[in-house]
């Protein structure tokens, strides 16, 4: 069955265009197909409204512009996410650490891999100076070679959910419970750590804002389109039944934008992409991922050498 979206049919062409954009999809296919369809459906409304534009990505940044603008966030909004994130907003806080890795595949015995990393667990505890070897023996990550050592990392050097709770390990002891991330679980051991200084909130202000100012604007660019796409006539696919998790997060519409190099190109692209986002029903996860990426990118000046998934800050591998 054909798909047509508002008396168009979709043309083999130009999703076969958009299919090289989202190779990295669990179902490069869908993607490519839905991307199609919600470009086709803000360009609609853009021609609709009669906005002027010299190409199709100039006339959906322009529809988003003016059809759903956000609000700046005010001094309280700013103070409130400072004094809920203080620990993001410190300089030359580290910790040197070690971790012991169990993998999670696909293929894995989840339960089997969490009864075993938990009896490791409690060997490290009952004998910390046993962690290296420990290491060596049963850690899946390429520190292992170095009894899991991480070196020193600072904040931004590992991925979010392993450094919200690495920060909070007290040094000189072996964390009491699995840490879990998008790796595996881990046994950490922090051997010393460094408790930096708080950035005061006049430093941080103006990044603040950049961060609630963009997480305002997706949200109401996500709230619109959705508006949208219940407008739109669209036979031959179910943009609600889009499998959650589905990676198709706006390849489509970034494409092109780089011949483009007015001031809005970058923003139109992330925004475009947490409206792919919001379809998939990950609006929490990509709002968060958004932020954290800010935050480091304005605060913090990691160093990954040594490890292609975040740790080993100090170059002797890790995959925190």
């Amino acid at each position: 069955m054909p798909i047509v979206v508002n008396g168009t049919e979709l043309n083999d062409a130009e999703v076969e265009e958009e299919l090289a954009l989202h190779q990295d999809s669990d179902n490069p296919l869908h993607a490519a197909v839905t991307a199609r369809i919600l470009r086709i459906v803000m360009l609609d409304e853009a021609k609709r409204l009669g906005l002027p534009a010299d190409d199709e990505e100039q006339a959906i940044g322009a529809l988003l512009e003016s059809q759903a603008a956000s609000n700046a966030p005010d001094e309280a909004a700013c103070q409130r996410f400072y004094q809920a994130n203080l620990l993001r907003f410190t300089v030359g806080a580290c910790v040197e650490a070690d971790h012991i890795l169990f993998q999670v595949t696909p293929q894995v015995d989840l339960e089997a891999l969490r009864s075993k990393a938990e009896a490791v667990l409690q060997e490290a505890l009952a004998a910390p100076e046993r962690f290296g070897e420990l290491a060596q023996t049963y850690s899946n990550c390429p520190s292992a070679k170095v009894g899991g050592s991480l070196g020193q990392l600072s904040r931004g050097d590992s991925v979010p959910e392993f450094e919200r709770v690495l920060f909070q390990v007290t040094a000189g002891t072996v964390h009491p419970n699995l840490i879990h991330s998008r790796h595996g679980m881990h046994i950490v051991r922090v051997t010393h750590a460094e408790a930096g200084r708080q950035l005061p909130f006049e430093m941080a202000r103006a990044e603040i804002e950049q961060v609630l100012t963009a997480m305002a604007r997706d949200t109401a660019w996500r709230q619109y389109l959705k508006v949208l796409v219940s407008r739109a006539q669209i036979e031959g696919i179910d943009l609600a039944g889009m499998a959650e998790g589905e990676n198709i997060m706006g390849a489509g519409f970034a494409h092109g934008q780089h011949e483009h190099e007015h001031a809005h190109a970058h923003e139109h692209k992330h925004a475009h992409e947490a409206l792919m986002a919001s379809l998939q029903q990950a609006q929490t996860d990509a709002l968060q991922a958004h932020q954290e990426a800010h935050q480091h990118e304005h605060f913090h000046q990691p160093s990954h050498a040594g490890c292609t998934c975040g740790g080993g800050g100090n170059g002797q591998g890790g995959c925190a």
